[in-house]
C-alpha cells in the first residue's frame, strides 16, 4: 500500500477589515472596500470577497446566484463542461501536429512547406 503525497500548499493571506457604519458596515478585503446594508448581505459579501478572491463588485442578485450555484454544485459543473471542452480542443491541436509530422517523415528529401 502507498500513501499518496499531498502538495504541500501555500496559505493565502487575505487582511479583512469590517466596520459598523450609520447605515450598514464597511467590508474592506486587501484594500478594496465593498458596503453592505445588512449582516446578511456581509456574510455573503465575505464569502464571495475573501473566500473567493472575487475582487470585483457584485449586485445583490450576482452574489446570490454565485452562491446558489457553489452550493448546488452547477459552478462545479460549469467548470467541469469548460475543462472538458477545453481538454478536447488541446488533444485536437495534438493530433493534427501528429498528423503534420508524419506526412513530413514520409516527404525525407523533398522540400515541403507546411503553413499551420
Amino acid at each position: 500500500m502507498t500513501k499518496k503525497k499531498f502538495k504541500e500548499r501555500k496559505p493565502i493571506e487575505v487582511i479583512v477589515k469590517v466596520e459598523t457604519l450609520k447605515n450598514g458596515y464597511s467590508l474592506d478585503v486587501d484594500g478594496k472596500g465593498y458596503l453592505y446594508f445588512d449582516v446578511v448581505e456581509l456574510a455573503k459579501g465575505l464569502i464571495l470577497h475573501a473566500g473567493l478572491g472575487r475582487t470585483s463588485p457584485t449586485t445583490k442578485f450576482g452574489r446570490d446566484a454565485l452562491l446558489r450555484a457553489i452550493g448546488n454544485g452547477s459552478a462545479e459543473k460549469k467548470l467541469q463542461q469548460e475543462i472538458n471542452r477545453l481538454q478536447n480542443q488541446v488533444d485536437q491541436l495534438i493530433n493534427k501536429i501528429h498528423g503534420i509530422k508524419k506526412k513530413q517523415a514520409g516527404h525525407q528529401g523533398e522540400e515541403m512547406l507546411c503553413l499551420v
